[in-house]
């Protein structure tokens, strides 16, 4: 009697055991990230682009400053721009996609011994329509329709260049260069003027580029 009755015990405790649905287990939840972390990760990469953009300049800055020596009579830019990389050792490339769509380009003629990079490039870009800018400091051979228009400064003036690269070397928009957008964002070569400022609270000396 003793044993049936414990065999229908454990009978119903069998049937309710597989009626009862299976539970998976419970992965512990992650905590919730702290403002705290979220704004350091944040100061974090804006540090590191910050780094990067500096490095970029200098290098850049570096580069342009390079003595070099050209001597070269109807030569096609694209030879121009290689002897230039290889002489340098340095990432001087064209804008393929923009000079692509001219449908010719004036072969090179130049001299020049010891004269900085920067020299030598604003007399390269006296061809017409062509100009040169810095990406990520890689300098770019390209055209003046293909630059944005927050980096045509100087518009179609033969050093235009310069202008340009004095501007991105000092930091872009935020830089200590401030630039006051003519007509649609250009600037006029002709109409930029040179000043000195006076802010010693933020900078203990500033040049600043503006409009008349």
């Amino acid at each position: 009697m003793n044993r049936t009755i414990c065999y229908h015990v454990v009978g119903v405790w069998f049937a309710l055991f597989a009626s009862c649905p299976a539970q998976e287990p419970k992965t512990p939840a992650k905590p919730a990230e702290s403002k705290e972390v979220s704004a350091a990760a944040d100061v974090e990469s804006a540090a590191e682009v910050e780094l990067s953009n500096r490095r970029w300049r200098d290098e850049a800055q570096a580069l342009l400053r390079k003595p070099t020596d050209v001597e070269f009579d109807e030569v096609a830019l694209e030879e121009v721009v290689k002897f230039l990389a290889d002489f340098h050792n340095a990432r001087i490339r064209l804008d393929r996609t923009a000079l692509n769509a001219q449908q010719s380009l004036t072969p090179i003629t130049i001299s020049a011994v010891g004269q900085p990079l920067s020299h030598v490039l604003d007399r390269i870009m006296q061809a017409p329509d062509l100009a040169w800018t810095v990406h990520r400091g890689d300098i770019v051979i390209t055209t003046l329709k293909a630059l944005p228009a927050v980096e045509t400064i100087g518009g179609g003036h033969r050093r235009a260049g310069r202008l340009r690269i004095s501007w991105w070397l000092f930091g872009g928009a935020d830089s200590r260069l401030r630039v006051r957008p003519a007509h649609a964002g250009i600037v006029d070569a002709a109409r930029i003027v040179r000043r000195r400022t006076l802010d010693e609270q933020r900078w203990r000396r500033r040049d600043a580029i503006a409009v008349r």
